[in-house]
């Protein structure tokens, strides 16, 4: 990320907690006018939603201050956490937009976790693994989890790994994957398709959150159940 200007993320569960281990980073990111692009299921809490929904809102009225003052302006907020102040502000400036994946005709989430790092020069870093854009998913006390990591650079078929998980990526942004339907978070957030709740998602009609499921306990990734999978720090 210190030496990205893009980030193209997709997973299955995001939590502003994630910025509790790279809010800095994540900040300086954006400071030097990094482009983060996030992907997930519609399980997000309903704090974050709130800080999101903020975000998009405040973005017209910054349109003319500079991006460095807009971020000093945002992260002044003494109120708000700040987990939540760095993700309202990175989508504030523009810094972060979000799409919500569906599966409308399955009973099943979005669950896929793959990222790309784009450099000033082109190189790129891809990976996939086991871990959300959670606390749990990156800190060392959280959990175990696994990724492999490619680079363009590099030979022994990485290069090919790398352009296969970028353009997934792009196909999966613009909708063009089969059985996944992604929606950016304004449109979601207006027709209800954002909950921290399952049954909240089902009363809405998002099939792809039904309740009770067919399966009687659900695990998230992060081995959060139904009932806690949306703590702070998943």
């Amino acid at each position: 990320l210190a030496q990205a200007c893009e980030y193209k993320r997709a997973v299955g569960y995001f939590r502003s907690s994630v910025f509790l281990i790279v809010g800095p980073d994540t900040v300086n990111f954006a400071r030097r006018g990094g482009k983060m692009r996030l992907v997930c299921s519609p399980l997000i809490s309903d704090e974050d939603a709130l800080s999101i929904s903020a975000g998009y809102a405040e973005r017209e009225t910054l349109a003319t201050e500079k991006l460095s003052a807009q971020i000093d302006h945002l992260l002044f907020d003494g109120i708000t956490s700040y987990r939540t102040k760095v993700l309202a502000t990175l989508v504030a400036t523009g810094a972060l937009d979000i799409r919500v994946a569906l599966r409308p005709e399955a009973y099943g989430l979005y669950h896929e976790k793959i990222g790309v790092f784009v450099d000033n020069v082109g190189s790129r870093v891809s990976f996939l693994g086991s871990a959300n854009e959670t606390w749990n998913g990156w800190h060392f006390m959280g959990n175990h989890e696994a990724i492999e990591v490619f680079r363009s650079w590099a030979g022994d078929g990485e290069v090919e790994r790398v352009e296969k998980h970028d353009d997934y990526f792009e196909r999966l942004w613009t909708g063009c994957v089969s059985g996944v339907e992604t929606i950016p978070f304004p449109e979601a957030a207006k027709r209800k398709l954002v909950s921290a709740s399952i049954g909240i998602l089902a009363a809405s009609g998002c099939r792809s959150c039904p309740w009770p499921r067919p399966d009687s306990v659900d695990q998230s990734s992060d081995g959060a159940s139904d009932r806690d999978r949306c703590s702070v720090l998943d």
